[in-house]
Formats: structure tokens, sequence, C-alpha cells
């Protein structure tokens, strides 16, 4: 039995999360991951940074954590990480 599938390291296929086309989207909610993405820094960064209150506060929704694509894009532009 051979096995002719490549298969690809989960890190890779985190590290290729894509910023969604004509970002910012009104009225959309994005991930800790794509606002990581957007100001270009890592997740645990990220994380580090809104314990720090460095980062705007999140919409809670149920036990997920979210961002509006207009304040990731309002922060990154501020230089805020």
């Amino acid at each position: 039995m051979t096995d002719d599938t490549v298969t690809t390291p989960r890190r890779n296929r985190r590290a290729a999360f894509p910023i969604p086309a004509g970002f910012p989207i009104d009225h959309a909610l994005g991930c800790p991951r794509l606002f990581a993405r957007v100001l270009g820094i890592g997740e645990s960064t990220l994380h580090r940074f809104r314990a720090e209150g460095r980062l705007p506060s999140p919409i809670k929704v149920g036990k997920l954590v979210k961002w509006s694509h207009r304040t990731m894009a309002d922060t990154a532009a501020a230089g805020i990480a």
C-alpha cells in the first residue's frame, strides 16, 4: 500500500490564514486570528496586548471573542501594535 498524498503540517495551514477580499467589510466580525494577521503580530502577542489593555474591547458572541472589521482596521492604522 503506497501513500501518494502529500500532507501539510498544521502550522503551515494556520500561517496561510487569509485576510478577506475587500477588508474591512462593513458590519462584519473577525476572530482573533484575523486581528493578529491584520496587525502583523502573532496570536499570543495579540492575547498579551488584550490582557494589557492595549487593544479595544472585543464583542462577545457566546463564548467567542470577535472584533468588527472597522475596529481592526482603525487599530492597525493607529499603530497600536
